[in-house]
């Protein structure tokens, strides 16, 4: 349980770390709001995909692969798209 809690921490932690530098930045009136939309732009197009890549490029496949939970997501989304589209 606690091995989870931790996978998830180590997952979650380093986009909550970004975005508190960026609430303190904002904060001290270190940036002006062009700088901050320019900096929120760069984060969310570079940071964030980097970030996701090194977790997935990390992560052992055998132990990330949940086949049975792929098959339901893929069931589910089709069925939402073709009842929104119906």
């Amino acid at each position: 349980m606690f091995e989870n809690f931790m996978i998830a921490m180590e997952a979650v932690a380093p986009m909550f770390l970004i975005m508190l530098i960026g609430v303190f930045l904002k904060w001290k009136n270190m940036l002006t709001p062009a700088e901050v939309k320019k900096v929120n732009k760069f984060t969310f197009n570079v940071f964030y995909p980097f970030m996701t890549f090194s977790s997935i490029y990390g992560a052992e496949l055998g132990e990330a692969v949940d086949v049975p939970l792929l098959v339901y997501t893929l069931v589910m989304v089709l069925l939402v798209f073709f009842l929104a589209t119906a």
